[in-house]
């Protein structure tokens, strides 16, 4: 759980993935600042790799799975 451009220079400094879930009309709740920053980080680039959330809990993880899976 990623929520700071800082966090995910961190991790990427340590050739890690960032990866976005993104949910289709899921509604934001909340302005604090943990829940802005990472929306932000779409726009500058910062996600590896968006997985779309859009269907079942097992099409979902088929669709992890699939990704982890291209990194071998």
């Amino acid at each position: 759980d990623v929520r700071f451009i800082k966090e995910a220079n961190a991790i990427k400094k340590y050739n890690g993935k960032i990866i976005l879930v993104e949910r289709p009309g899921a509604q934001v709740t909340s302005n604090h600042i943990s829940e802005v920053e990472w929306r932000t980080m779409k726009e500058q680039g910062v996600y590896d790799h968006i997985i779309l959330n859009d269907g079942s809990m097992k099409d979902l993880f088929e669709k992890v799975k699939e990704y982890a899976g291209s990194l071998d």
